[in-house]
């Protein structure tokens, strides 16, 4: 906007109309509408190679519910993929409990109600979103090489692609057993909508894809 090449302004679309018509690709240098493609999927403007295009999430005036924004699929190379800080990566992978820290924002992954809801009285849920958190309230989880873990007052929960739909823009929960799948949270088929893995670039994949 106003082609003020820093960092924190904001994107709109335009085209000139009237006297400006003929302008839309063609006003001075147009230096705030001329962008290149990185190697690393991020979009910079021609000018200024340092900065990228970058989403706002959500302000979270409290926590652990994260009823703004929802985590869900998306492409690797998505400018919406989420990436975790190199230290909550590494603390994952060798099986430390952490909080989801997600890199360059401030912000967290948590759940987005306070209570868990049920589905046909065999699966205890809740919705995961993000949020910003005080610190030293988000929700600390766990990797086992499969499963990220949480447990709360409500007992242990493992992250889950909604209906195991692997497709993009499905979202994700927190499911474990209740009733008769008490011992399924882990042990559900293949569980292929609860095994993940964690990238080198601090995104997270579902190992069936």
């Amino acid at each position: 906007s106003m082609w003020k090449i820093e960092e924190g302004n904001h994107l709109v679309l335009v085209k000139g109309i009237n006297g400006k018509k003929n302008n839309t690709k063609n006003e001075g240098d147009c230096k705030g509408r001329r962008f290149q493609i990185n190697d690393d999927g991020t979009i910079s403007p021609k000018c200024n190679s340092s900065l990228c295009l970058g989403a706002s999430l959500p302000v979270r005036a409290s926590f652990p519910t994260c009823e703004k924004g929802t985590l869900r699929l998306v492409q690797r190379s998505s400018l919406q993929a989420v990436r975790l800080t190199a230290p909550v990566a590494s603390n994952l992978k060798s099986g430390q409990t952490t909080s989801l820290n997600l890199m360059g924002s401030g912000t967290y992954v948590g759940p987005k109600w306070n209570q868990p809801r049920e589905a046909w009285a065999q699966w205890s849920y809740i919705d995961l979103g993000i949020g910003h958190p005080n610190p030293n309230e988000a929700m600390q989880v766990r990797y086992d090489g499969d499963f990220i873990c949480w447990t709360d007052v409500h007992g242990e929960y493992v992250f889950d692609i909604s209906m195991w739909k692997i497709e993009e823009g499905n979202h994700l929960v927190l499911v474990k057993g209740i009733n008769g799948k008490k011992n399924n949270t882990k042990n559900e088929g293949d569980c292929k909508g609860r095994r993940f893995q964690i990238n080198d670039d601090g995104t997270i994949s579902p190992k069936c894809n």
